[in-house]
C-alpha cells in the first residue's frame, strides 16, 4: 500500500509551504514543494533569493536548514 506523506514547512512560526513525497539521503531531505499563499511565504522566498540560509521546521518536529530557493522541489539539510 502506498501512503502519501506531506510535511508542513514552518519558518518563524508560520507555515510557508509543504514538502510532499519526502526522500531522505543521509542528512538531506527533499521532496515536492507546494508554497503557501501568504506574506510570510513571499518574505521567506525573497530572503532565500537574496542568499540567506534559513532555519525551518518540518512536520512540527524536524529541525532543518534551507540554502536554496525551492522550485518544484525543495531540499533541506536536517539538523541534529
Amino acid at each position: 500500500m502506498t501512503r502519501d506523506i506531506s510535511l508542513t514547512v514552518q519558518w518563524e512560526g508560520a507555515a510557508v509551504g509543504t514538502l510532499s513525497d519526502p526522500d531522505v539521503e543521509m542528512f538531506y531531505l527533499s521532496g515536492r514543494w507546494q508554497p503557501a499563499e501568504s506574506p510570510e511565504t513571499r518574505r521567506f522566498l525573497d530572503l532565500l533569493r537574496g542568499g540567506a540560509e534559513l532555519e525551518v521546521e518540518l512536520g512540527g518536529s524536524i529541525a532543518a536548514r534551507i540554502f536554496t530557493v525551492p522550485d518544484e522541489y525543495i531540499e533541506v539539510t536536517m539538523r541534529a
